[in-house]
């Protein structure tokens, strides 16, 4: 850090994984991190309780000068910035996340598939498939 140098210092102590999106999106726009320290951990007492709280200290301009650090933070949070400006970076990174985080949370859910052959033929029976509909497709592989 330079003497005159103006930082953004973000905080997070409920360590929420959009924080952590929001510092890597800021970084993809170019907003440097400070070069002395850049994120911290803390362990605090708040009311009588142990919290952990992350600090994030980042410039306050990207280093294009395109972004502004406060400004990008805030379309960040503003829930009608990626519909209302779609061609903006941070829509596009935003929805990247949204994308990654949807994707993660079906490959979670959807149950293994059994990939059958049968010379060129193959059968894709869902492991969580009724014996019924698991002999049906059996069935229908063999024809």
């Amino acid at each position: 850090m330079q003497r005159g140098d103006k930082l953004i210092v973000v905080r997070d102590a409920r360590a929420q994984p959009e924080i952590a999106m929001m510092i890597a999106a800021l970084v993809t726009l170019g907003i440097p991190l400070d070069d002395d320290c850049p994120y911290q951990e803390t362990r605090e007492i708040v009311n009588g309780r142990e919290q952990r709280v992350s600090t994030w200290v980042l410039k306050s301009i990207s280093v294009c000068g395109q972004f502004e650090t406060q400004k990008m933070i805030d379309a960040w949070n503003e829930k009608t910035f990626c519909h209302d400006n779609p061609e903006h970076p941070m829509a596009y990174i935003k929805q990247a996340f949204v994308n990654h985080s949807r994707l993660t949370q079906a490959m979670q859910t959807q149950p293994p598939i059994a990939l059958i052959r049968r010379g060129k033929r193959l059968a894709l029976i869902p492991f969580d498939a009724s014996s019924a509909r698991r002999e049906e497709l059996l069935a229908q592989l063999e024809s």
